[in-house]
């Protein structure tokens, strides 16, 4: 019958271009795409209603699928998508609206039409295909009938229709017909839709005071971030976003052309969002699932490309980045961003200045990090007790040091052989010098204690990776009846002494540790080019965040971040290679 009716069409000059999917359970010859129900045979080789090669035969261009419905119109949302059918066609599947928790029909057509809802639309810049019954009613049993003549439209129907042809006129919304609409659809980048539905669905970050990901949508945009890879000059199939967030990186890639986008983050927050584009937007690609780029989910040699944007610093960077290395294919290149002193200094200082000490201690933790593994580690600072030459005066009980003691104590850890650690040190505010003075202090102070108790120096107590720390923690004090060996008193008569002290506020940093760790440290380029390079990528290009060309001219787009602060350089993003 079906296959009559489009040769009777045809023979009169007639070419459909849209097949709808109608009725309800009974109707087999439906379609069922990619997510099929029992009923929908009309894609299914073999079965009686098999008729989707029929279709596609007699040009059948777009198909709307009755799982493709929207009720809400503050959802944003992609018309058209592609998707695979049982048969092995690839078919082009549009999205309706309906803004009714019934049948849409004449009487309720202003319902669907009403002014809150062409809000809505218009907000979300939502082009809609409108799903309605013309010429239908419904009863209290949602049964369909046909109206008295005259009764096709009520009053205030009419009258919002009088609305959309006011809307119409003054170029606020435009009303076009259905293959029209669909084919300018299908033609919009993949890219364009990403950032008009995630600007909608991170929309609840924007009162958070770490809007981050609200943010990646609306303070930047999809397009931003493709011209940034752009100035790279990337090529390939596939690639990975290590750290992908809410995914702006993954969409942006795959604007550009990369076929086989994959996106990892730990995130449970930002996965929930990934997880409503992904559906609203109906892609294949980029997919997004859980990972940790410390233990990356794919093969040996698996991508082309990887992208790892503000995210590396939360790792242990020579894990993750022998994983990178591990994934990314002979020739494969890596752009990652690189916090350094600069932007930490910055946190304290500035955007979390009025913050408590508990904060401004989570945020100096990395320059500590990154301080203790500059002048030596555990070796330098058992050297200095070591050192009966070392005059110092400090009083444990006293917290903050007062700023020249600060400053002294962290130019003797420094000594006279780290002139770059020096300047480094030298540029911080008193602030963060008397922060890193009192994790000085508690670093002598562990030490200490563990030579007390004849304890091997360098032992790590990782609070990251041991579960159950409180517990351990208190146990662990309960054993001490005392604190050993605090840091008190220091003169030239009696150089850094240990004794017996009461418990000070220096054993409640738990997070001190006495190995050096690649963890949550800020690096400056030469130290991180020298841990990636001993594992054996090459080919580093470095500019401050925003700045890396590899064309001729200056950027064309702003950094996300300045390049430094106070002189010290904050941000920068490096492109490394794996070697052919």
């Amino acid at each position: 019958m079906i296959g009559g009716a489009l040769e009777y069409l045809q023979m009169n000059g007639v070419s459909p271009k849209i097949w709808s999917n109608h009725g309800d359970v009974y109707n087999f010859q439906n379609l069922g795409g990619s997510h099929p129900s029992a009923h929908h045979q009309g894609d299914l080789p073999g079965s009686e209603a098999y008729v989707l090669d029929l279709l596609l035969q007699f040009g059948i261009e777009f198909f709307w699928l009755d799982r493709l419905l929207v009720s809400d119109a503050e959802i944003a949302y992609r018309i058209v998508g592609t998707e695979s059918s049982r048969d092995g066609h690839r078919i082009n599947t549009f999205t309706r609206f309906s803004g009714l928790p019934v049948g849409p029909n004449g009487q309720n057509l202003a319902q669907q039409l009403s002014i809150s809802n062409l809000e809505s639309l218009r907000r979300n810049q939502q082009s809609t295909v409108l799903y309605q019954h013309w010429g239908c009613d419904h009863d209290e049993n949602n049964h369909a009938f046909t109206p008295e003549p005259g009764k096709t439209l009520g009053g205030a129907s009419i009258e919002a229709l009088r609305r959309l042809a006011e809307a119409h006129s003054a170029g606020s919304i435009r009303v076009c017909g259905l293959y029209e609409l669909l084919k300018l659809e299908q033609a919009r980048p993949l890219g364009d839709d990403a950032q008009r539905v995630g600007s909608v669905v991170v929309a609840p970050d924007q009162t958070k005071s770490d809007n981050f990901y609200f943010n990646q949508y609306n303070k930047h945009s999809v397009g931003y971030f493709k011209s940034r890879l752009e100035n790279l000059q990337i090529t390939g199939t596939s690639a990975l976003d290590a750290g992908c967030g809410v995914g702006q990186w993954s969409f942006a890639l795959a604007d550009m052309g990369f076929l086989d986008v994959v996106g990892i983050d730990a995130s449970e927050h930002a996965l929930s969002y990934l997880a409503q584009m992904t559906d609203r937007l109906r892609q294949s690609s980029p997919r997004f699932v859980s990972g940790d780029i410390e233990k990356i989910c794919y093969p040996n040699l698996r991508f082309d490309f990887l992208v790892s944007y503000g995210v590396i610093f939360c790792a242990h960077v020579d894990i993750a980045l022998t994983e990178f290395f591990r994934v990314l294919r002979p020739g494969g290149k890596a752009y990652i961003c690189l916090n350094a002193d600069g932007w930490y200094q910055y946190l304290i200082d500035v955007r979390f200045r009025d913050s408590s000490m508990e904060v401004k201690r989570a945020y100096a933790l990395p320059l500590w990090n990154a301080f203790y593994s500059r002048v030596g580690g555990v070796e330098r600072f058992n050297q200095l007790l070591d050192n009966s030459g070392t005059s110092l005066k400090l009083d444990i009980q006293h917290s903050p040091l007062p700023v020249a003691d600060a400053r002294q104590l962290l130019r003797l850890l420094v000594g006279s052989d780290l002139q770059k650690c020096a300047e480094i040190v030298a540029s911080y505010s008193d602030d963060i010098a008397q922060l890193l003075a009192e994790f000085c202090r508690a670093c002598f102070h562990r030490i200490s204690k563990e030579r007390s108790f004849g304890k091997p120096n360098g032992v790590l107590l990782n609070t990251s990776k041991l579960s159950g720390f409180s517990e351990v923690v208190r146990s662990w004090r309960a054993k001490l009846s005392i604190l050993l060996a605090g840091i008190g008193n220091f003169t030239k008569e009696n150089p850094l002494k240990m004794e017996r002290t009461a418990p000070s506020h220096l054993d409640y940093i738990p997070f001190i540790q006495l190995t050096g760790s690649t963890q949550n440290r800020a690096y400056q380029p030469d130290e991180f080019e020298k841990l990636a390079h001993s594992i054996g990528f090459e080919d580093f290009e470095w500019a401050p965040d925003g700045r890396l060309m590899r064309t001729a001219g200056e950027p064309s787009v702003h950094p996300i971040y300045e390049s430094d602060y106070r002189g010290a350089p904050a941000v920068w993003e490096c492109l490394l290679s794996r070697p052919v």
